[in-house]
């Protein structure tokens, strides 16, 4: 199961590069960047710049 979903990613990333020259990647990986980890506590935020 796990080897299957990491085929359609890995599918799925390169759709988006061939279709969309990858903008829903570069969107997602922007959005996961920008989470950080309280390191007191654990806890998430979302650090939103500019």
């Amino acid at each position: 199961m796990l080897r299957f979903l990491l085929v359609l990613a890995v599918i799925a990333i390169g759709a988006d590069a061939l279709l969309n020259n990858g903008a829903y990647t570069q969107a997602a990986w922007r959005e996961l960047s920008s989470i950080r980890i309280d390191a007191e506590g654990g806890k998430l935020t979302v650090d939103r710049q500019g």
